[in-house]
């Protein structure tokens, strides 16, 4: 029992963390959306949140696979378990993406509709991590 516990609060904590770099990604890239043009440092500073998000998006969703591997197919939690691990594989392919782009801005093969693009998707990445962390502590209640 109190191994679960434990992996159910790695699961919080890593949500948690996600979520936050997410908000801050939100948070950086809000102005792009009107066209307004990203500073240099901004568009690191997205890099490196996006790069932080996803490490902690592969530690998340190998977490999230053991613990479902590793219960029982009856667990009430499961279909929550799923799902989290749905919305991490999601966030994961959307970080993937914005690292690409953010890679072409940075190498200054970009367009400022890439700009536009990345401030949606960090927008849909930010409300995805708040239903993960939120999925998860759903299980811990």
């Amino acid at each position: 029992m109190n191994q679960i516990v434990n992996q159910i609060n790695i699961l919080s904590d890593l949500a948690e963390h996600v979520e936050a770099l997410e908000m801050r990604g939100k948070s950086l890239s809000e102005d792009w959306y009107q066209f307004k043009a990203g500073q240099p440092a901004d568009v690191q500073e997205l890099f490196d949140v996006s790069v932080q998000s996803l490490n902690l998006l592969g530690q998340l969703a190998q977490a999230l696979s053991e613990r479902l591997s590793g219960g029982s197919p009856t667990d009430p939690e499961r279909s929550k378990l799923q799902y989290a691990y749905n919305l991490t594989q999601e966030l994961i392919q959307s970080r993937e993406a914005n690292l690409e782009l953010l890679n072409h801005i940075l190498q200054g093969n970009s367009l400022q509709e890439y700009l536009r693009a990345l401030s949606l998707k960090e927008n849909a990445a930010a409300k995805q991590a708040m239903t993960l962390r939120e999925t998860i502590h759903a299980v811990i209640q």
